[in-house]
Order: structure tokens, then C-alpha cells, then sequence
């Protein structure tokens, strides 16, 4: 007899360069059986998922460039881009219900740092 199990934990952050916004954070598949060959898919698969979930996705995932947010802007001023266009405007929106959110549960803001790729080389 064979059972498939699925477990997960949803992490919610921010979309980021190459990785998703809100997401599964851990993800492990079980099943009842002892087998090699199952194992190995099963590895395969979650390996192809953290790799989709944590390296090609995010505002990478959406324009198709480099990460690097200096280049997304740029590219949104290219009418043969316009993938850049919406992922500046997708990270906008979720930056902006992130700081929404803060602001509201700490009962004000006295400032919003950018870090990472897009706070430390834009002033």
C-alpha cells in the first residue's frame, strides 16, 4: 500500500529578487512505503520546488532578467519589457501592505530602510 503525505509551514515575507513572496516554507513528502526509488523522486521533487520557490522566482521569476533591481528598473522604461514594468509595480504594492501592516501594528513609523539590492545601491 502506498500513502502520499504532504506537510508545509507558510512563511510570508516580501517577493524578493529571486525568491517568492509569501510561500511554503518547508516542505516534506512521506509516504508509507520503504522504497529507494520513491525516495529519490520524492527528493527530486522537493528539490525542484525549493529550487522554483527560492531561486527562480520573485521579480527574477517575473521579467526573466537578473535580479538586480537597478536592471528592472531600467528595463521598465523598455517598451519591449514590460514584465519589469509589472514586477515593479507587484513589488510596490506588497512593499507598501508590508510597511501598511508594520505601521499599523507598531502604532506609527519613524522611518522605512530599504537594505539588500535595493536599499543599499539607490540612495
Amino acid at each position: 500500500m502506498f500513502s502520499t503525505e504532504i506537510h508545509y509551514e507558510v512563511i510570508t515575507f516580501s517577493i524578493g529578487d529571486t525568491k517568492a513572496g509569501t510561500k511554503m516554507g518547508k516542505l516534506q513528502l512521506k509516504n508509507t512505503e520503504d522504497d529507494t526509488i520513491l525516495k529519490k523522486e520524492k527528493q527530486q521533487i522537493t528539490d525542484e520546488i525549493d529550487e522554483l520557490l527560492n531561486k527562480k522566482s520573485g521579480l527574477h521569476g517575473i521579467t526573466g532578467l537578473d535580479p538586480d533591481f537597478r536592471e528592472i528598473e531600467q528595463a521598465s522604461y523598455d517598451e519591449d519589457k514590460p514584465n519589469a514594468k509589472v514586477a515593479i509595480n507587484i513589488f510596490s504594492k506588497i512593499e507598501a501592505q508590508f510597511i501598511a501592516k508594520y505601521a499599523v501594528s507598531l502604532r506609527g513609523l519613524d522611518a522605512i530602510v530599504f537594505t539588500g539590492g535595493i536599499g543599499e545601491i539607490r540612495p
